[in-house]
């Protein structure tokens, strides 16, 4: 067998832009106020990590689960669930066409309230490579917001260890996942 020197795959690249996807209402998603979407981004950009991966372990192997069974447990994740159920349905079923519900005839839509009680919701197929573009865009927002932040407290206050302590202080709660 000859040795194999160089490897050619002509196949075409994912050219979705997840950075604006992330940030841009889209189609449907008008609809939804800037100060809704901007708590579903702030939410999103806190928790979005942790749910990605439960999404994925919960949908594994094609299982179907409702949107409040595919957000985890947790201190503070709890008292961001029903916003967090929102960014499932209008950010990651809508605007990311990452999941789709099996059961559509369930969805109920009554003077602007979707009634997702009885929806299933799995992981699409195909998509599974957008996972880890969207862990990325949560590591680059989250740490462009704390370098910003201890930028200004450093400039601010004149303290590099104030400054270092802040950066390590968000870094442990970005890693509690409490």
């Amino acid at each position: 067998m000859a040795s194999i020197v160089k490897v050619h795959d002509h196949s075409q690249n994912p050219s979705q832009n997840n950075l604006s996807l992330y940030f841009i209402r889209r189609g449907q998603n008008k609809a939804i106020g800037r100060w809704k979407w901007f708590q579903m981004l702030v939410v999103e950009a806190v928790f979005g990590e942790e749910l990605l991966e439960n999404v994925v372990i919960c949908c594994a192997a094609g299982s179907e689960h409702s949107l409040n069974r595919l957000v985890p447990r947790g201190i503070l994740i709890d008292r961001a669930r029903e916003l967090l159920v929102e960014v499932l349905f209008f950010k990651h079923t809508i605007q990311y066409r990452m999941l789709e519900a099996t059961n559509s005839a369930a969805l109920r839509v009554e003077q602007g309230v979707a009634e997702v009680t009885h929806v299933k919701f799995r992981l699409r197929t195909g998509v599974a490579y957008q996972i880890i573009y969207f862990r990325r865009v949560y590591h680059a927002i989250f740490l462009a917001a704390n370098i910003g932040a201890n930028c200004w407290l450093y400039f601010y206050h004149d303290n590099l260890m104030a400054a270092a302590a802040s950066f390590a202080v968000v870094q442990l709660f970005k890693r509690a996942k409490l």
